[in-house]
């Protein structure tokens, strides 16, 4: 027979690389798409990446795209061969990666067969240690790979008797495939086939394929598994007909285990099956310890211990004897992975509102979550149908509810007394998304003013939400609408409040700035902006306000005139979500997509050029005081800095005398103090081609304050000395000087 046989004489990388070392990636797992099991560690992969869990300790490695070179952070696939070097198949891209102690394999268009795009659906490992593995597409056939050369088997070149294979199996040195309702072996030379027509097999859909410890061969079909010995089929149908059956893992000790995942269309209530030859069993919520009842991939480790994923938790359970457990497969230790919001204090706590797409039934629901870069604590006070949230100057926390506003001042919660209307019993969802607080400790937010409900006989009935702003000084609210005020439209978009403590806000009928009591309204009637309608803007330190053109590209208007800058490359299309943040240096932040404008150039971030995740949309974005980009998604959240995230728990000037400095980040002053008197003390600030930009001697002290001349915005290092002596260094942020700072 004709083999096509492949060639390779170039392989990446072998050391661990990462291509994004400028982010951090902390995911929520959504769906365990695969699972592998060696002694000590579990393997997990998902949308996120491929997670490495302690079975004793649940310590979790994460390994990604901002961590390793892999292409494609969806993985399918997950095989272990017998030096302990993990195989990973990934879905979106198709390609196929080795780990192991020495680094990272990657293989791809370049140095394979591999197609982009195809899935790699199978992927198992015999006893040469041979990969074999077959993608989601119906021409593509059976691929084995030995390390060094790729062999492709199709109809065409050899007698595999279909190129679609559903399920592929390793059994020594033989191959098992299956497809719809036949089954093959391959031993190298020869492939035998079985299907109904040549074998008493059952004519039933084969989901899965494994060998038991004797030896023989189980089918696993919708409504029962099927023995083959090697000569003769043998069918036990069973008892739990209407369960939509995934996968199948034989234990050592011969019983089977068959995950299964809920169907409401068809009555399916999920859970695991197992089946000890004679008697059937099924465990589901209700009966058992399981946490979860649709299971994704099943495995029997070496031990017997059972290992399965949670589709609708995104986690690892574990069963043993009477023990089921719950192993976290995700980065971040969110309830839910649908980041929703992400606001800062400026002491370096970060607070995440999430949005429920999926629930953790053995566990308080937390929809609000603190994180200080070393922790992670639920926050009570928010769910799903919180409407935003948002700190005060004292880095006190507001949540905005349908009920009324909660206030967190670090130690004791109260509510805000008088808040106006913030829910109606009209059938109209409103959408009172915004809220901000200004320099005195005041909130701004949008309420409900009234609600005008209309009936017509052929449109039907409708209603339309008239919201107003209200202001609450501490003591006592006040409301304005399009009644009392100049604000320009009945629904407000945004309301925020610059550095400079002036308040803007956004509406369906314009642009509003108030200074103290001066209220100035810009619409397309009485000023340069291109339209009144504007969902989302942000200012810059200069005092202009910037906003979507909703096909990639942006407006700014200086409250004079109004520049257009279009996108390059996306303008044809588009956008419907046009959210922005002002970066510390003054540049411009959108989604969706994630793209940086920065007065000159715009720069888009996809899937292809960050670890962003494929399917899962930005749904925030928000900039700390260090000037680390925080972009929430449906499966967590990323962080992102040019040079590298700093986080708050780096200390910002670490040496063997304690060292203080503040601001930081700094405007045009930075005061640095230490634990003891130095005699002789230089200061040298460097940028970040390590060019000294400032130095400065004072003849000693415990208190120094430095005043750099105008420096751009951006990170600096810091080097303090005493004498000859070396006492500190470190990393400060500059804010730059007012205007937009490019």
């Amino acid at each position: 027979m004709k083999i096509a046989l492949f060639f390779l004489f170039a392989f990446v990388s072998t050391a661990v690389s990462a291509q994004y070392p400028d982010w951090k990636f902390f995911s929520e797992a959504t769906c365990i798409h695969a699972i592998a099991s060696e002694p000590g560690y579990l393997w997990a992969g998902s949308y996120t990446g491929l997670m490495k869990i302690d079975k004793s300790t649940g310590e979790r490695t994460l390994y990604d795209k901002t961590n390793t070179p892999m292409p494609d952070a969806w993985v399918s696939q997950i095989a272990i061969d017998s030096k302990g070097a993990k195989w990973i198949g990934s879905w979106r891209k198709g390609t196929l990666s080795r780990f192991d102690n020495n680094g990272w394999t990657v293989y791809d268009t370049s140095n394979s067969p591999l197609k982009d795009f195809w899935p790699i659906t199978r992927l198992d490992i015999d006893d040469n240690d041979n990969v074999w593995l077959c993608t989601g597409y119906i021409y593509t056939g059976l691929y084995k790979f030995d390390g060094n050369n790729w062999t492709h088997y199709t109809t065409s070149n050899s007698d595999l008797p279909v190129n679609y294979i559903d399920v592929v199996l390793c059994d020594g040195s033989n191959t098992w495939v299956s497809y719809y309702v036949g089954i093959s072996r391959f031993d190298g030379v020869n492939w035998t086939t079985y299907t109904p027509e040549n074998s008493n097999m059952a004519g039933e859909t084969i989901l899965d394929l494994k060998l038991d410890s004797s030896g023989n061969l189980w089918l696993l079909h919708e409504k029962g598994v099927e023995k083959f010995d090697g000569s003769t089929f043998q069918y036990y149908p069973s008892l739990f007909t209407n369960l939509t059956i995934n996968s199948m893992s034989i234990a050592p000790d011969n019983k089977i285990w068959i995950s299964c995942s809920k169907n409401w269309m068809s009555g399916s209530t999920g859970g695991i099956l197992s089946f000890n030859g004679v008697e059937w069993e099924h465990f589901d919520t209700l009966n058992s310890g399981l946490q979860d009842i649709n299971i994704g991939p099943i495995n029997a480790d070496e031990m017997g211990k059972i290992w399965y994923g949670c589709s609708d938790m995104g986690m690892v359970g574990s069963y043993e004897g009477t023990e089921w457990k719950l192993f976290d497969a995700s980065a971040a230790k969110l309830d839910h992975s649908y980041v929703r919001q992400i606001v800062h204090t400026s002491t370096g706590i970060t607070y995440i509102g999430t949005k429920s797409n999926h629930e953790l039934a053995n566990q308080p629901e937390s929809w609000l979550t603190r994180f200080d870069w070393e922790s992670w604590s639920p926050v009570p006070g928010y769910d799903d149908n919180s409407y935003t949230i948002a700190i005060g100057p004292d880095d006190e926390l507001y949540i905005k509810n349908p009920m009324g506003i909660l206030k967190f001042d670090g130690a004791t919660w109260s509510d805000i007394p008088g808040t106006p209307v913030l829910m109606t019993t009209e059938r109209v969802q409103p959408e009172l998304y915004s809220m901000a607080c200004d320099s005195s400790g005041g909130l701004w937010i949008d309420y409900i003013d009234h609600v005008d409900c209309y009936s017509d006989p052929q449109m039907g009935e409708w209603c339309t939400v008239f919201e107003g702003l209200a202001h609450f000084d501490g003591t006592s609210w006040q409301t304005y609408t399009v009644d009392n005020s100049p604000l320009p439209g009945i629904e407000i978009t945004q309301v925020s409040v610059d550095q400079h403590g002036i308040v803007w806000v956004s509406t369906t009928g314009g642009m509003v700035r108030i200074d103290g009591t001066q209220w100035q309204v810009y619409t397309r009637s009485n000023s340069a902006i291109p339209s009144s309608y504007i969902t989302s803007f942000a200012v810059d330190s200069a005092g202009a306000f910037w906003f979507g053109d909703f096909h990639y590209g942006l407006y700014r208007f200086d409250l004079s005139e109004t520049i257009h800058y279009t996108h390059p490359t996306l303008g044809i299309y588009s956008s419907g979500n046009c959210k922005l943040a002002t970066d510390i240096d003054g540049s411009i932040w959108m989604i969706e997509p994630m793209i940086r404008f920065n007065g000159a150039n715009f720069r888009t971030f996809s899937y292809e050029n960050s670890p962003r995740p494929d399917d899962g949309n930005i749904t925030s974005v928000s900039v700390d005081a260090l000037g680390n980009k925080w972009f929430g998604t449906q499966f967590g959240f990323l962080v992102y800095r040019t040079g590298g995230v700093i986080s708050s728990e780096e200390p910002p000037i670490p040496g063997e005398i304690p060292v203080t400095i503040s601001p930081n980040p700094f405007h045009d002053r930075i005061e640095i103090r230490t634990a003891e008197p130095l005699d002789q003390v230089t200061i040298e600030i460097y940028d970040s081609m390590l060019r000294r930009v400032f130095s400065k001697k004072f003849p000693g002290g415990d208190r120094f304050e430095v005043q750099p001349d105008c420096l751009p915005s951006g990170c600096y290092f810091i080097r303090l000395r005493s004498g000859n002596r070396l006492i500190a260094t470190g990393k400060v942020i500059a804010r730059g000087v007012p205007g937009l700072g490019y």
